[in-house]
């Protein structure tokens, strides 16, 4: 939820920006869908494997 004025330029970005209003429709899709998934539903090597992309995130240059 964000302050009126930040909501008014956010939603005037979106307005004029595709790319942006692409990312939130995939943003609102993966939270819908990972809303119903819980820890104990993920494989354990499937864990492991999530885990590791998201700790070397972070490390990885842009063009990578």
């Amino acid at each position: 939820m964000l302050p009126t004025p930040q909501l008014i330029r956010f939603e005037e970005h979106l307005a004029a920006c595709p790319p942006c209003r692409t990312y939130l429709v995939q943003m609102r899709q993966t939270v819908a869908a990972m809303g119903h998934l819980t820890e104990d539903r993920v494989a354990p090597d499937a864990r492991e494997t999530l885990l590791g992309a998201f700790r070397s995130w972070n490390t990885r240059r842009p063009e990578e």
